[in-house]
């Protein structure tokens, strides 16, 4: 399968289950019905108020509030987007040991966000995060030791990581793990572990996932070939703008393969992998058109 597969997911996902998690940092019952009631306002798009309570209880040192003002402040919800308010929010929920604000930091490490670019930091905050379970810092370390950012390159190390995150259900990590099984990295080769792993993330939605489940029906990885199974699931992928399974369902109309031969919707799908920049599109094009 196309190494062009292997980028990292760029899904960064808010927490929901949050009071549970903040009622270990503070037994301030006043408080915690503060932080509360700003969790309520920000799940309702009420930023305003959201920001007001937050703002009350962090200054009362609620830990899980800093998070949030962070996160409010990294995304302009309420407030006037600024990294370096932001991380200065983060920063002090990590350091009070709040996993989903450790993860943070080390997201804006590794993105060069307000601080200088640090894969090294990034690890660091990660892995100070993945202790505690959080399964977003756990497929961030492991990307980092796949591909030997900030810490010494380790197939096995980044795979254990991606495995701890996709039994968390998180699709990225799902499809990873599928990948390393399909390439036998680290782990022994296996289509059959690589189907199931990769259909777990197809059918989050992941864009990835859908693109890989497809290719391996189309060229019978793990179970038996079938067209028309494959170019469904290119469907779906190329929907959501992947590179990949634009071309490959571009294809299976140049070619007729698991949909009626079309060589308009061909050139329609071609045309939206060369627009990418994926290179065997833009040749493909050159050749017909």
């Amino acid at each position: 399968m196309a190494m062009a597969m292997l980028s990292v997911c760029a899904c960064v996902v808010l927490p929901q289950q949050v009071s549970a998690q903040s009622a270990r940092y503070s037994t301030d019952s006043s408080l915690e019905n503060t932080f509360n009631r700003g969790l309520n306002y920000f799940h309702a798009g009420d930023y305003a108020n959201a920001y007001t309570y937050m703002k009350s209880a962090a200054d009362a040192g609620h830990v899980k509030s800093f998070f949030f003002l962070g996160w409010m402040y990294d995304h302009g919800l309420g407030v006037t987007l600024s990294y370096e308010t932001a991380f200065y929010y983060y920063r002090t929920a990590a350091l009070r040991g709040d996993s989903d604000a450790q993860f943070s930091v080390g997201w804006f490490y590794q993105s060069g966000l307000a601080v200088p670019q640090s894969y090294s930091r990034a690890a660091e905050w990660y892995r100070k995060s993945a202790d505690q379970g959080n399964f977003q810092a756990q497929f961030r370390l492991g990307y980092l030791y796949e591909f030997g950012l900030g810490v010494p390159q380790s197939y096995k190390k980044a795979v254990n990581y991606y495995i701890l995150a996709a039994e968390q259900n998180y699709a990225c990590a799902q499809h990873k793990v599928g990948l390393f099984y399909e390439h036998g990295w680290a782990v022994p080769k296996s289509y059959k572990k690589a189907l199931n792993w990769i259909q777990l993330a197809a059918e989050q939605g992941h864009a990835g996932g859908q693109f890989s489940y497809g290719y391996m029906h189309d060229h019978g990885l793990g179970t038996s070939v079938n067209p028309g199974v494959a170019t469904y699931w290119y469907k779906l992928s190329a929907a959501q703008g992947h590179a990949e399974a634009q071309y490959f369902l571009g294809m299976s109309y140049l070619r007729g393969r698991g949909v009626n031969k079309s060589l308009s919707e061909a050139k329609k799908w071609l045309s939206k992998a060369a627009a990418q920049g994926y290179t065997r599109a833009q040749v493909k094009l050159n050749e017909l058109f």
